[in-house]
C-alpha cells in the first residue's frame, strides 16, 4: 500500500480553489487531477476527508459531495474505516448507465449489435490461436447443453450467453468480456420485453454449431463468416419488430 504521507514520498499538493463556480466539480478535478499528476495507482491511499477540506479550501460538505461523485464513477473507493482509495479500473459504472439508457430504443440496440458483431468476428482469429484443449471442452459441453433445449424446442438463453464468453476466455481481456456481455444482456432485455420470439431454437442451436466447429477445426474465416451470418439473423429480428411497432 502506497502511503502518500512518509518522509520518502512527496506528492504533488491539490491545488487550492479560489471561488470556482462549482465548489463540488471543481473539487471533483481536482481530485482526478491529483491522481494522475502523482500516478496513483488501484489500491493507493488518498488524503482523509480533513486533509481534502484542508488542502482545497471548501467546506466539508463540497468535498463528500466530490466524494460522492467520484465514488459513484468508480474512481474512488471509499473504505468504511479506513478512508479513501484510488478505485480499481471498471467500466461498469458507464455500462450501466449504458444498458438502461438503451435497452428500449431499438435503433441503439441494432447499433450496439453491430458492436458486439464487429468485436467477435475481429477478435476470434487471436481467440482461435489462443485457445487450449480445456477451452474446447468447456464449449463442446455449453453446446451440448443447447443442443439438449433444443431438442426439447425450448430456449437457452443462459447458454447462448455463456457460448459467446466461452469463445474469448481464453484472451484473458476482461474489458472485452464485460462489453460483450453487457451488449448481450442489453439484447437480451429486449427481447424479452419486446417479446421478440426465438420461432426456431434448433436453428439458433445450428448456427453456434457451426461456429464451434470451424473454432475446433481452426478455420477462422469460416468462424468468421458464421459469427456474422448469426448476428445477421439477430439484426433481422430487431429490423422486423422495429417495423412492426412503427406500424402501430
Amino acid at each position: 500500500m502506497l502511503n502518500l504521507f512518509s518522509a520518502s514520498t512527496v506528492p504533488t499538493l491539490l491545488k487550492r480553489l479560489d471561488n470556482p463556480p462549482s465548489l463540488a466539480r471543481s473539487a471533483q478535478d481536482a481530485i482526478r487531477e491529483y491522481i494522475l499528476s502523482n500516478r496513483l495507482p488501484p489500491g493507493s491511499e488518498l488524503p482523509p476527508e480533513t486533509e481534502l477540506v484542508k488542502q482545497l479550501g471548501i467546506s466539508r460538505n463540497s468535498v463528500r459531495e466530490a466524494v460522492k461523485a467520484l465514488s459513484a464513477l468508480g474512481m474512488i473507493e471509499v473504505r468504511r474505516g479506513s478512508g479513501l482509495f484510488v478505485g480499481d479500473f471498471s467500466l461498469d459504472p458507464f455500462l450501466d448507465s449504458l444498458s438502461y439508457n438503451v435497452w428500449m430504443e431499438l435503433d441503439a440496440l441494432s447499433d450496439l449489435l453491430q458492436v458486439r458483431r464487429v468485436l467477435e468476428v475481429g477478435m476470434i482469429e487471436q481467440a482461435i490461436h489462443e485457445m487450449r484443449p480445456a477451452d474446447h471442452a468447456r464449449l463442446k459441453a455449453v453446446l451440448a447443453q443447447m443442443k439438449t433445449l433444443a431438442d426439447r424446442n425450448e430456449e437457452f438463453p443462459e447458454e447462448d450467453r455463456e457460448f459467446h464468453r466461452c469463445l474469448f476466455l481464453c484472451l484473458n481481456n476482461k474489458v472485452l468480456l464485460k462489453l460483450l456481455d453487457t451488449f448481450w444482456l442489453m439484447l437480451r432485455r429486449a427481447i424479452e420485453n419486446l417479446e421478440i420470439a426465438n420461432v426456431d431454437v434448433m436453428c439458433t442451436y445450428e448456427d453456434h454449431a457451426a461456429i464451434a466447429y470451424a473454432v475446433f477445426t481452426g478455420d477462422i474465416a469460416t468462424s468468421q463468416t458464421k459469427l456474422d451470418q448469426h448476428y445477421a439473423g439477430v439484426a433481422t429480428r430487431l429490423e422486423k419488430t422495429r417495423k412492426a411497432i412503427s406500424k402501430l
